[in-house]
């Protein structure tokens, strides 16, 4: 499902490592595998997420705001600072990695930070250690940046 744009996969309980075949998902814009007991390392694969490579069109951003008739099928409910919103207009605005509430270990991938169209990256409530990548502020779009309930490093 290479054109895949939202994966949302919380509250599943799933276990084991996250597949390698995420890796594949060039088109996604939402990941959401929160609160499963998910294992394992954060793929470095991540910055083959194309679509979160690209910076918000603030252009586009404006348009559809003063745009009075925006039709679009598209539409999610989304986990956004702790409550449930519905996106139907903006989704293709949204870009985000939800990975929080897992049993994720090892470092951040520096990688995740090539990912500059991200609006929101939760990793909170893992088992993750080491040193946040340095050249994190690349990710200038960020609205929500969650990194609590783990073991970083400056």
């Amino acid at each position: 499902m290479p054109n895949l744009m939202v994966l949302g996969l919380k509250f599943n309980n799933f276990r084991g490592g996250l597949p390698l075949s995420l890796c594949h998902l060039t088109e996604i814009q939402i990941l959401d595998i929160s609160m499963n007991k998910i294992s394992g390392t954060i793929p470095k694969c991540l910055n083959n997420f194309t679509s979160m490579r690209i910076k918000p069109d603030s252009t586009k951003l404006d348009n559809f705001i003063s745009s009075s008739v925006y039709q679009d099928r598209e539409s999610a409910l989304i986990m956004w600072k702790g409550k449930d919103e519905k996106y139907d207009s903006l989704l293709g605005l949204v870009k985000l990695i939800d990975f929080s509430s897992n049993n994720l270990v090892g470092e951040i991938p520096p990688e995740i930070t090539s990912l500059v169209g991200l609006i929101a990256l939760n990793l909170s409530r893992n088992n993750l250690v080491g040193p946040i990548p340095h050249d994190i502020g690349r990710l200038e779009s960020l609205d929500f940046f969650d990194l609590s309930k783990n073991n970083l490093s400056v």
